[in-house]
């Protein structure tokens, strides 16, 4: 087995993982052979929290195999800092791996290049096949971006008519999405470590911002709403949003009396910023179109979800936007397909 089948076999493997289950951690494969291209074993990284590729292929090796002459192909450079389990660089070197092919370094900047020198420094012959690829950051945007830049890899979603309507009328409380694309939602809500809306939204259809109808093993996401005036502060003292909840105001009273109301000048740059020092990693933004714009003109998203359905709200409607907004502000359409009552267009931006 040559090393470029080897690599693809292991992002392979990866892929089986579902991003709401790996949550913050990456998606990663491995493959270990030996010198005739036999596979000794192979796994990957089934959930947060659980053992890493490396360990998991480990875990299908015969016991007593000589493992001096065999290859290990891992997508992601070997963790070597003690997390939820142990270091992988220790379980490569205790299991006597002659040689790991490594398809790109970790972005972590605790892991970044460590991994590699460990393993070099006790005779393991260490090949790196993609360090400047960007097989990562298709594999796990999340993580790549958020160890690059500092801050949240942002992912709008808006469900609309086919009107481009968001809501009935202005104040009224409007389901446009059906059960099947609900899921498929609360899906996209599992794989992240945040999900935002502003005052509005929380005003008037008081969403819980829960991860239901489909199973995670990791924290519900934090709720953060965008409330610069204080509009929430009658909810707040009588004891509403009191958990998992951060709300970032203008309001100096709101943000005096209230623990999990957090000072914020208006700036989204700010509010990335002080999430990505928090440690999320992920940001789905839930809210109106008032806030899905303001990230769209500041350039601070990464990917867009819209949800079209067939029904109409005509001139009283709210009004939403349409994909050529999307496209105005940098984004390419990638996908499209039918998810229950409605069509989810599927947008990305180029991520620098």
């Amino acid at each position: 087995m040559n090393d470029e089948i080897g690599l693809a076999w292991a992002v392979t493997l990866a892929k089986q993982a579902d991003p709401k289950d790996t949550w913050k951690n990456p998606r990663v494969g491995a493959i270990i052979v030996d010198h005739n291209g036999q596979v000794l074993g192979q796994g990957y990284h089934h959930r947060y929290g659980d053992r890493h590729a490396e360990v998991d292929a480990l875990a299908q090796v015969e016991p007593g195999t000589d493992l001096k002459s065999a290859t290990l192909y891992v997508s992601l450079e070997p963790c070597c800092q003690q997390g939820k389990v142990g270091p992988c660089t220790t379980a490569v070197i205790e299991a006597g791996i002659g040689r790991v092919v490594i398809g790109s370094l970790d972005p972590n900047p605790a892991v970044n290049g460590r991994g590699v020198a460990i393993l070099q420094a006790t005779g393991v012959e260490v090949d790196v096949q993609g360090a400047d690829d960007n097989r990562q950051a298709l594999l796990n945007p999340a993580f790549v971006y958020y160890h690059k830049t500092g801050k949240p890899y942002v992912q709008l979603k808006l469900a609309e008519s086919g009107d481009w309507r968001v809501a009935a009328k202005q104040g009224q409380q409007t389901k446009i999405t059906d059960q099947v694309a609900d899921q498929a939602i609360h899906v996209l809500r599992g794989r992240q470590s945040a999900i935002l809306i502003g005052s509005e939204t929380a005003l008037v259809d008081q969403p819980a911002l829960t991860v239901r109808s489909v199973k995670i093993d990791h924290d519900q996401p934090l709720r953060v709403i965008l409330d610069r005036r204080g509009r929430l502060y009658k909810q707040v003292a009588a004891g509403q949003w009191a958990t998992r909840t951060l709300i970032y105001s203008q309001n100096k009273d709101f943000v005096r009396d209230f623990d999990q109301v957090q000072e914020w000048s208006g700036d989204l740059q700010e509010l990335l910023i002080d999430l990505g020092q928090r440690g999320c990693q992920s940001l789905l933004v839930e809210g109106g179109p008032t806030i899905i714009k303001a990230f769209l003109k500041d350039q601070d998203w990464q990917s867009f979800d819209l949800y079209q359905t067939e029904s109409r709200f005509g001139s009283n409607g709210v009004q939403g936007l349409s994909p050529a907004t999307i496209v105005a502000a940098g984004g390419q359409l990638k996908e499209t397909k039918v998810v229950g009552n409605a069509i989810d267009f599927h947008f990305e931006r180029e991520v620098h």
